[in-house]
């Protein structure tokens, strides 16, 4: 019974994301990217290297 239990709260906890897939929304963006080299996409997306993020978080002070 717990198990029961335990399964209809993951899936009640999982459903909303699922139906929350936007499917022509992803295809929007696999296009996008499409159009870049590998080694562009975090660019394109405006990623900050998480080398490049640590040295500015030492740093900076807020």
């Amino acid at each position: 019974m717990k198990a029961a239990g335990c399964l209809l709260m993951v899936g009640l906890l999982v459903a909303p994301s699922a139906h929350a897939y936007d499917e022509a929304l992803a295809r929007t963006y696999e296009r996008f990217f499409a159009s870049f080299e590998e080694q562009n996409v975090p660019k394109a997306m405006h990623l900050i290297p998480a080398e490049s993020w640590s040295k500015r978080s030492r740093t900076t002070r807020i």
